[in-house]
């Protein structure tokens, strides 16, 4: 019987949208070996799992599918999958991103193959926002030859803040035999995972870069926007990952770690900083944008219908409410928390479903888009469209 040669590796959580996307990336794969596809799914609560059972019905040799019975967290989740992975080489793609180019696997094992000085090998990334449905950049932002070992992996952090998308990554699978080993750098975090896996590939062996886009990864613009106390927590649990692979690795990069450390910590402090003073950036960004492509907004308008309101009324949607009013046209309402908006030309309302006349909605909020597009669609007769979505037509 032929042995594995390569896992897949692959976490999901409530990935019903981009699930069959995934899956179908790999089953498209152009090999001369044999493969797994190992998946823990950690109890979603959409249609991921009905998806993932169809899936393994329909390739039960190929599918090892891990059904949690309750949510047990990323990391547990993510070593658990490692723990089922028995190929040589595993390649890594999580349940929202996918591959695009048949023949990635067996590129990437073909290289390992005939390179044994290498541990793993990573390709180029486009990066799609799921918002506007357009890519916008990629991974590395430039071509990355090779990273030799940690020195130059903590050069590349701090150059271009850890540049390798995971969805390129394909490495021997030192795992198989040094999960417990490896169990304090995997486990020094539960929301962080990419950065470990990166720096245990340094541990073992250089990384080859080879300049051709086989992946995407999707980028979720409409996710809500970070707290300074949650970016804090994310920099804290950074810092416990860079402590504990200083440990594991006996502190010989004890310098380069600590530089890591005040780059994380400066980034966070330029955060925080932009947060404070965000207001004035973006009305410089979105004014411009809106005045440059206003008419695109007015053509929508009276295009479907002369009836229309605008929800969300912060910066972006002030700023549109003022240049459509310089042309003339008042909207007919605004959505918004807030009341105290309230003039004479205009209602306004704190609940959605109480406007429902087929008017034009412009949402005009920066994070959560998609789940309040899909909330009006289905909640009221009317239409919706995000500004960003007009002025990047």
């Amino acid at each position: 019987m032929e042995d594995i040669l390569v896992s897949v590796f692959m976490i999901t959580y409530n990935h019903e949208k981009y699930i069959k996307q995934a899956l179908e990336s790999i089953l498209m794969q152009k090999v001369n070996f044999k493969y797994e596809i190992v998946i823990g799914d950690d109890y979603s609560t959409d249609k991921t799992r009905d998806i993932l059972k169809l899936y393994k019905e329909k390739y039960p040799d190929k599918i090892k599918l891990i059904l949690r019975d309750k949510n047990i967290g990323v990391t547990n989740n993510v070593i658990d999958v490692y723990r089922n992975c028995t190929g040589k080489y595993i390649a890594m793609l999580e349940g929202d991103d996918y591959w695009t180019d048949e023949n990635k696997l067996q590129i990437q094992v073909n290289f390992l193959e005939d390179n044994l000085e290498y541990n793993g090998c990573f390709h180029n990334t486009k990066i799609y926002n799921c918002t506007n449905g357009k890519f916008f950049g990629v991974y590395p932002p430039k071509y990355v030859e090779s990273i030799n070992n940690i020195g130059e992996g903590i050069e590349e952090i701090i150059g271009h803040n850890c540049s390798i998308h995971i969805s390129s990554l394909v490495f021997r699978n030192f795992l198989i035999k040094d999960l417990e080993k490896c169990m304090e750098v995997l486990k020094a975090s539960e929301v962080v995972g990419d950065i470990q896996l990166f720096f245990l590939n340094l541990y073992y062996g250089k990384l080859k870069g080879i300049n051709r886009y086989m992946s995407v990864y999707r980028y979720k613009s409409c996710s809500t926007a970070a707290t300074t106390k949650e970016d804090e927590f994310f920099v804290n649990e950074y810092m416990k990952i860079i402590d504990n692979l200083n440990i594991f690795t006996n502190k010989v990069y004890n310098e380069d770690f600590l530089r890591v450390k005040e780059f994380r910590k400066s980034l966070l402090i330029n955060t925080q900083k932009a947060k404070v003073n965000n207001y004035d950036l973006i009305n410089l960004i979105i004014g411009d944008l809106l005045e440059k492509d206003k008419s695109k907004i007015i053509k929508y308008i009276n295009k479907n219908n002369n009836s229309f309101g605008i929800y969300g009324f912060g910066t972006c949607g002030k700023l549109v409410y003022k240049l459509l009013k310089n042309e003339g046209l008042v909207p007919n309402f605004i959505v918004d928390k807030n009341e105290k908006y309230q003039d004479e030309f205009i209602k306004v309302e704190n609940n959605i479903v109480k406007i429902n006349d087929n008017s034009v909605i412009l949402l005009s909020i920066p994070t959560n888009t998609e789940e309040i597009k899909n909330f009006i669609v289905n909640n009221t007769k009317n239409k919706v469209v995000t500004i960003e979505e007009l002025i990047s037509e």
